[in-house]
């Protein structure tokens, strides 16, 4: 497959500065509302990490503080530095553009690179009217003569030394939840990715001989485990473990996770870590 090395929007029919400035605008409004969504979903999960990890007591939540703060605080903290990072995950939505001048097909144009690592925004923004999707790739710079190709080579030598003009279509501080509308995963499937991972856990220790894991190696045994999980035996103590964690693990809702201070007193959480690892080895 063909390396994309150019990916963003040609702004059609449009050179006047202020008609861009109201696409910026038209862009940065989409923009912050899906990435209002995208926060909303990560903190939705985050705050159903908390409420199980308190449960099977792997957390203890600070007495002055709701879960939903602590969900929105840590979301946050793993966004900002994943955008610093410039990593590609679901914890980064930034999005920026470049705006480059060009030739398109014989005449002046406009393109907005985006600048986008986890691409959440694409089919929402190619609803504006004026922006046209206009990706290059290797193979189109192979046609002499195509549109394309004219496109970069108007764009490749001038910004070598031409400082492109920036623009930021996310402001962190315009995005927000509605916890009110959060709808929360029942503790049967909540249960169920804990018990993967649990069993996974395992595993892992199992094939690294219940050793330190080396980095060489992780892997290789992370691999190993989880196709592991296929196999009749494991998936019985899979759904054992399922139904364990699934007794006691509580439904979730608005009041839980505003709450400050406590959780309301659950059942608690039995230890069969020994158990398993018994089963596992066997």
């Amino acid at each position: 497959m063909p390396r994309t090395i150019l990916k963003g929007y040609l702004v059609e029919e449009t050179t006047n500065l202020a008609d861009i400035e109201m696409i910026l605008y038209e862009m940065r409004d989409i923009v912050e509302k899906r990435a209002s969504i995208a926060y909303a979903d990560l903190v939705r999960w985050q705050v159903e990490r908390i409420v199980d990890e308190i449960a099977i007591n792997q957390f203890k939540r600070p007495e002055d503080s709701s879960i939903l703060d602590i969900a929105a605080g840590e979301v946050r903290r793993r966004m900002i530095y994943s955008d610093k990072r410039m990593q590609c995950t679901e914890f980064n939505i930034s999005i920026g553009i470049q705006i480059l001048v060009g030739k398109y097909e014989g005449k002046p144009a406009i393109y907005f690179k985006v600048l986008c690592p986890n691409d959440i925004y694409s089919k929402f923004l190619k609803k504006i009217p004026e922006l046209v999707p206009l990706d290059i790739n290797e193979d189109d710079l192979k046609v002499k003569k195509g549109a394309k190709k004219e496109f970069w080579d108007s764009i490749e030598g001038k910004y070598q030394t031409d400082i492109p003009i920036i623009a930021s279509l996310l402001n962190y501080d315009a995005i927000s939840i509605n916890p009110e509308e959060f709808k929360f995963r029942s503790p049967s499937e909540r249960a169920a990715d804990l018990a993967k991972e649990k069993i996974l856990n395992q595993l892992l220790s199992s094939y690294a001989c219940e050793q330190e894991v080396a980095p060489n190696k992780l892997m290789e045994y992370t691999l190993q485990s989880i196709n592991r999980l296929n196999y009749s035996d494991i998936k019985d103590l899979l759904e054992c473990e399922k139904q364990n964690l699934e007794s006691f693990l509580p439904e979730i809702d608005l009041e839980l996770i505003t709450k400050i201070g406590s959780l309301p007193s659950q059942k608690e959480a039995p230890d069969t870590t020994e158990e398993n690892k018994e089963d596992i080895s066997e």
